[in-house]
């Protein structure tokens, strides 16, 4: 059952990839998150430091990249990801291609470990049913056979750039 998910699953991501311009994080030392750079759409949210996101604003939004899940499956390997993802972004978000993106965006699972490094957490406004189950359907496919898979609710993350680089640019770095 879990072999038939997991090509589901990839299967799913190559198209999710593919058609919504998915790349590999730049800068990054590990290959375990896409960015798509997008238009935010949904409405009016307010960050730390009183940054607005608006519709139309654009933003760069974090998936994981699900076929490395396995090699991810501690709580240390995710947090050394993170520094890594951390570190990725802020040399991003320097560069001139890059300049007008207001904020990072993601929904997740995982928001213990991304409060951590700075992200703010947030009810899930877009989430349904659908995604819930998603997300843990990719838990339960790379998860430890035998071990239950509790059902978790997938949170908002947003993380302002202008932050972001005051945290993590030049260097900086330390969570």
């Amino acid at each position: 059952m879990r072999f038939i998910l997991k090509g589901i699953i990839w299967l799913s991501d190559c198209i999710f990839h593919w058609k919504n311009h998915c790349i590999l994080l730049p800068h990054c030392k590990n290959d375990y998150f896409y960015i798509q750079d997008t238009t935010y759409q949904g409405e009016e949210v307010t960050l730390e430091n009183d940054i607005i996101v608006k519709k139309g604003d654009r933003i760069l939004e974090l998936h994981m990249n699900n076929q490395r899940m396995k090699q991810v499956n501690s709580v240390k390997q995710i947090v050394v990801a993170m520094k890594e993802m951390m570190e990725a972004f802020a040399i991003l978000l320097q560069e001139e291609k890059y300049q007008s993106v207001k904020a990072i965006y993601g929904n997740t699972l995982l928001s213990a470990i991304t409060t951590r490094y700075g992200f703010e957490t947030m009810e899930a406004k877009e989430t349904t049913k659908q995604v819930s189950l998603w997300e843990n359907l990719i838990r339960y496919a790379y998860g430890e056979k035998n071990k239950k898979v509790e059902n978790r609710v997938p949170v908002d993350i947003w993380f302002a750039r202008d932050n972001l680089l005051d945290r993590y640019g030049e260097k900086k770095g330390k969570a």
